[in-house]
């Protein structure tokens, strides 16, 4: 008997409703600087974290990135859980993790079948679980 693990961040099953958390919050428009590790709000960013981008004036590029490892691309590039449309509905939630305003967040999708790269995907805040 074969076993099938659910590995939503391997695209076995991506369209989750609850995301892989990401270790922090963007807290400004992020357009034109969504490249090597920045601080964001109040937490270093590190190669390999997963950053909830959502304040973007360009919303289309909204969504969840991934920080690339040293030696690679500088700019990051959308999770594979967040990378097409079929992954990601309204009500889609992701936990931050750190960060002075948002660590301890979840936000929630509230854009309705959005299409990557062409619909604006937008979040709102629907808990606050620490600080």
């Amino acid at each position: 008997m074969t076993t099938t693990y659910l590995d939503v961040l391997g695209g076995l099953d991506d369209s989750a409703a609850y995301k892989v958390p990401c270790a922090v919050a963007t807290t400004s428009d992020m357009t034109s600087i969504m490249i090597g590790t920045p601080v964001i709000d109040g937490y270093q960013v590190q190669a390999g974290d997963r950053v909830l981008v959502w304040q973007n004036s360009d919303e289309t590029s909204n969504g969840i990135y991934d920080v690339p490892q040293p030696g690679g691309a500088s700019a990051w590039t959308r999770s594979v859980d967040f990378s097409k449309s079929s992954a990601i509905y309204e009500g889609t939630q992701v936990l931050v993790v750190n960060g002075t305003k948002w660590g301890g967040s979840i936000f929630g999708c509230k854009t309705q079948r959005p299409v990557i790269g062409t619909s604006p995907i937008t979040f709102q805040i629907n808990n606050v679980l620490i600080g």
